[in-house]
């Protein structure tokens, strides 16, 4: 979630406070220093005070969110001119520019609020408008950019090594994002804007990375949409408030969830009373219990449906043990009548909830009364298999649950140490394989697509690991072993006291896996093999199993950093798994 720097702390301390009911996992925040209308802009001084963001990095932390700190814009000591607007322009001093952004990192670093947080540099750099054009954020050309990032980087990393830098938060004019990556400056992703544009946003930035001179970055840098919104023009009582927004919102997730290079999306916005999910006054729009839904109700492992949406109805299913549940949307003016088959629940009794968004329900701006997600019908599940059928409005949002009632689910919190940050692999950005890591609940989900030799990986560092971890793995498609790079498992490299990764360990499932594999690897002890491997058959058959990840440790471990990396290469298409791990108890 986005969130600007106008509302009072008080404020934005309830707002965190509320994030948590819908299960955002991150959140960026512009400190906006020297922007007189914001909320800290007289931040940033020699010696910078703390209090706000340390307020706001407790209340984050509490709430299990990891933030994006926007570094812009310039800080007040810096400024060469006595103007409202000169919080757009170049700090007059880049030296004492890093120096403020080492100091925040290092500050935040230290502080018991967050660790690792990511840090953007500026906002929307390029965006010009009117006729003639005038810079709305900043009055610095590529260039500019460029020293400006560079500065802002060197500086981060300093105060924290492990801190996530990026941007450069376009509009839409990459040369600002070359001028980035010729800056020289480390950089952990690439960020860009979109308003109900997201394909052709994406598809500029993957353009960018691939012509840069630097290739590790053509198979490792995500993308980042660190403001996205389904509509390009907002009013307080416009449709982007009401309950059309929450169809346009599984649309557009629907969507997204294709742009497997792309693992945050950042929606914009939180608060506010023309973009917000919820308004000033903290009223639930539509789109808040359309996040809902998306987040919290429906599971995560999705399911196959036939037909996958017709007659300008979209439709996404999804199960675990425990649940079972379609969210429909109804994208055309008129309504739509639909009949809704479920087979294969994955248990034989339980309920069938109804919910709904519309002019009548869970859209407070439609319907004062109707502000809440609530349960609109309950019929029994029989046999494996339910089914409903009925009217779906205009502009309108159905989600039917089966649920078993035993309240267990995979969304419950799991800690296998300390998460740090997740290591990305897109060998084929254009590709249909997946691979992701909920930091949350320590689950692993990689998919290889439609190619029978895709592949997915997806690397995870992990400080002071819990002893021993289990792990179940949940498979199903051909899983066969194509070639010598044809690899399923969990690979474990281990950092030494110097900062190096000096061994690797390679579990694997079944026989997939060779030790003379030249597939590309892309981070730890390196080598596309690992030093050491061991097969694991419950990897196979859904057993748990142990990781033991200090009984394998080399000599020289620190004992306290690890990668973990899941690995999925060459098994046949349609191959896809899901990787629990747990503390032992």
């Amino acid at each position: 979630m986005y969130q600007t720097p106008f509302l009072s702390l008080d404020d934005l301390e309830r707002a965190v406070q509320l994030l948590s009911e819908v299960g955002v996992h991150d959140v960026r925040y512009e400190l906006a220093w020297g922007k007189p209308d914001a909320l800290d802009f007289a931040q940033a001084k020699p010696h910078p005070v703390f209090a706000m963001v340390d307020r706001l990095s407790a209340a984050l932390k509490k709430n299990d969110i990891t933030p994006m700190l926007v570094m812009g814009y310039c800080p007040n000591p810096l400024k060469s001119r006595a103007v409202w607007e000169a919080w757009k322009d170049l700090p007059n001093n880049l030296d004492e520019w890093q120096a403020i952004t080492r100091a925040y990192a290092e500050h935040l670093r230290d502080n018991d609020g967050v660790s690792a947080p990511f840090y953007e540099v500026w906002n929307e750099p390029d965006l010009s408008l009117g006729n003639p054009p005038v810079k709305v954020f900043f009055m610095g050309g590529p260039a500019d950019y460029g020293s400006l990032y560079h500065h802002a980087a060197a500086g981060i990393k300093r105060g924290d090594s492990d801190s996530l830098v990026g941007g450069p938060a376009i509009a839409w004019q990459t040369e600002y994002f070359k001028a980035l990556l010729d800056s020289g400056a480390p950089v952990d992703f690439a960020s860009i804007h979109s308003y109900a544009n997201f394909p052709v946003q994406l598809g500029l930035m993957r353009q960018t990375i691939h012509s840069s001179p630097n290739e590790d970055l053509h198979d490792t840098l995500p993308i980042f949409l660190t403001e996205y919104a389904s509509y390009e023009s907002f009013t307080a009582d416009g449709p982007n408030s009401r309950y059309p927004a929450a169809a346009r919102f599984f649309r557009d997730v629907n969507g997204l969830l294709q742009e497997t290079d792309t693992p945050k999306v950042y929606w914009a916005q939180w608060v506010d009373d023309d973009l917000g999910f919820l308004t000033f006054h903290f009223k639930k729009k539509a789109l808040f219990n359309a996040l809902r839904i998306y987040a919290t109700m429906l599971p995560v492992d999705r399911c196959p449906v036939i037909p996958d949406g017709v007659g300008g109805v979209g439709v996404m299913a999804a199960a675990d043990d425990h649940q079972a549940g379609v969210a429909l949307w109804n994208e055309n003016d008129h309504d739509s009548d639909v009949a809704v088959e479920l087979h294969h629940i994955p248990f034989a009794a339980g309920t069938l909830e109804l919910y709904r968004i519309d002019r009548s329900h869970a859209s407070y701006l439609d319907n004062p009364n109707s502000e809440e997600l609530v349960e609109l019908s309950a019929e029994p599940v029989v046999g494996y298999a339910a089914s409903w059928t009925g009217s779906l409005p205009a502009q309108s949002v159905l989600f039917l649950r089966c649920i078993d009632g035993s309240g267990a689910s995979l969304l419950r919190p799991s800690r296998i140490g300390t998460y740090v940050r997740s290591l990305y692999a897109f060998p084929d950005r254009t590709g249909d394989s997946y691979a992701d890591f909920d930091p949350r609940t320590s689950i692993a989900r990689l998919g290889i697509g439609s190619r029978d030799r895709g592949q997915a990986q997806i690397g995870v560092v992990i400080d002071n690991p819990v002893k021993p971890i289990l792990a179940q793995v949940r498979q199903e498609g051909p899983f066969r072993q194509l070639d010598a790079n044809s690899v399923f498992g969990i690979r474990i490299d281990y950092a030494n006291n110097r900062g190096h990764y000096s061994r690797s360990v390679m579990l694997y499932g079944g026989a997939i896996y060779s030790p003379h594999r030249t597939g590309k690897f892309y981070w730890g002890a390196g080598g596309p093999a690992a030093a050491h491997s061991r097969s694991i058959p419950e990897m196979m058959n859904g057993r748990l199993f142990d990781i033991d990840v200090h009984g394998l440790a080399p000599n020289d471990w620190n004992r306290r950093r690890v990668i973990l990396t899941f690995m999925m290469q060459g098994v046949g298409a349609g191959s896809r798994a899901r990787f629990s791990l747990i503390p032992a108890r």
